[in-house]
C-alpha cells in the first residue's frame, strides 16, 4: 500500500471516531432542524420570511458547531451546537441536550486524563481499569411531581392550543427517571444535581471535609490547579433517599481518610 493512501486511511479513521462523538441527539435533531428550515422556505406565506431566516440562520450554526466537532474542537462545536438548539425550546430540547451531553464526554475525559510524571528512578503503573460505578439515582419524590405536572399542563394545553409546555415537563420528568445523582468509582467520585447541571468530578483525595446540614450535604475539596484553595460543592439532601446519604457520607468519610478534627475545621469555616 502507498504512503498517500496510508494517510488517507488515517485521516479516514480520525474522522470517524470523531463522527462517533456526534451522538445520536445531535444528529436527530439537526435532521429536523434541516427538514423545519425547509418547510418554511417552501411556504407561500410572506409571514413565513423572518421565521425562515431565523431558522436557517440556527441551521448554519449548527452545522459550524458539527464542522467544528470534526476538526477536533469539540468544546467549541458542541457550545455553538447548544446555542443553535436552544433557541427552539421544546422541541430543539434534543438536540440541547445531545449537545450538553458531548460537553460532559469531554469534560470527564479531562478529568480522567492520567498526570504525566516523569521519574526515571519509578517505573510508571499501568491505568487502572474503572469498576462497575456505585450509583445513586434520583429520589422518585423529586421525578413525580414533574410528570403529574405535565399530564396535567396537556390536559389543559388541549383545550387552550398549547401543548408544548405539557410535552416538556413530561420529556424532563421521563429523562430525570434516570439521572444518575452521585456516582462512586475506584479513584473518585461524580456529582448531578440536575439534568442540564454540568457533573462534578472530585477525587477521593481532594476531599477535606462533609458537612450535614438541615437540608443540604456540603462537600469541601481541594481545587484541581493549586493544593491550597478550596472549593465546595453542596447537594439538596431531598435528591436522594435518606437510607443513601448516610451510606455515601459513611463511604465518603471512610474513603477519603477524613478525621474528626478536619471536619471540625471545616464547620468554623463554614459558620
Amino acid at each position: 500500500m502507498t504512503k498517500p493512501s496510508v494517510k488517507i486511511l488515517i485521516l479516514l479513521k480520525i474522522k470517524y471516531l470523531k463522527m462517533k462523538s456526534i451522538n445520536s441527539l445531535m444528529i436527530t435533531w439537526l435532521i429536523i432542524h434541516s427538514l423545519l428550515t425547509l418547510i418554511l422556505g417552501l411556504s407561500p406565506d410572506p409571514s413565513d420570511r423572518f421565521l425562515f431566516y431565523t431558522t436557517l440562520l440556527f441551521f448554519i450554526l449548527n452545522c459550524i458547531g458539527i464542522l467544528l466537532i470534526l476538526s477536533n474542537n469539540e468544546k467549541t462545536g458542541a457550545m455553538l451546537f447548544l446555542i443553535g438548539s436552544a433557541i427552539f425550546i421544546p422541541i430543539g430540547f434534543i438536540g440541547a441536550f445531545g449537545a450538553h451531553k458531548l460537553m460532559e464526554e469531554i469534560k470527564k475525559e479531562s478529568f480522567l486524563e492520567p498526570t504525566k510524571v516523569l521519574e526515571p528512578t519509578k517505573v510508571l503503573e499501568p491505568p487502572k481499569v474503572l469498576e462497575l460505578p456505585k450509583e445513586y439515582k434520583l429520589n422518585p419524590k423529586q421525578i413525580y411531581p414533574l410528570i403529574i405536572g405535565g399530564v396535567i399542563l396537556l390536559i389543559v394545553g388541549l383545550f387552550i392550543g398549547r401543548l408544548s409546555f405539557g410535552i416538556l415537563a413530561l420529556v424532563v420528568g421521563i429523562l430525570n427517571m434516570n439521572l444518575k445523582v452521585v456516582q462512586l468509582f475506584p479513584e473518585h467520585f461524580k456529582i448531578k444535581k440536575a439534568l442540564l447541571r454540568s457533573k462534578k468530578y472530585i477525587k477521593y483525595d481532594q476531599l477535606t471535609g462533609i458537612v450535614r446540614g438541615k437540608r443540604t450535604l456540603t462537600f469541601q475539596y481541594t481545587g484541581e490547579d493549586e493544593a491550597n484553595t478550596y472549593e465546595t460543592v453542596t447537594l439538596r439532601k431531598s435528591l436522594l433517599k435518606e437510607e443513601e446519604i448516610q451510606e455515601l457520607e459513611n463511604f465518603l468519610q471512610d474513603k477519603a481518610n477524613l478525621d474528626l478534627d478536619d471536619q471540625n475545621n471545616f464547620i468554623k469555616k463554614m459558620v
